[in-house]
């Protein structure tokens, strides 16, 4: 991933977090490192995407969605191949 694509992925996964949960607070380090994460693996911006919107909001810090996420991954992996 460039860049470029990690800037546009991050701020797409944020402005979603704080849509979903009302929040406009600044990302804390512990936000960020899963965040890096998951764009480290990988991980589509689509599936991130979803798993925020399955869990409605109910986590107040990113860190919450971590297990949704690569739960949703995990999956998502298992139905391509």
């Amino acid at each position: 991933m460039t860049p470029a694509e990690r800037l546009d992925y991050s701020r797409a996964v944020w402005a979603e977090f704080r849509r979903k949960t009302g929040t406009q607070r600044a990302m804390s380090c512990a936000e960020w490192g899963v965040l890096a994460g998951w764009m480290d693996q990988d991980i589509p911006l689509r599936i991130i995407l979803r798993a925020l919107q399955d869990t409605n909001g109910r986590g107040r810090t990113l860190v919450y969605y971590e297990k949704p996420v690569e739960a949703a991954a995990r999956f998502w992996a298992r139905t391509i191949l």
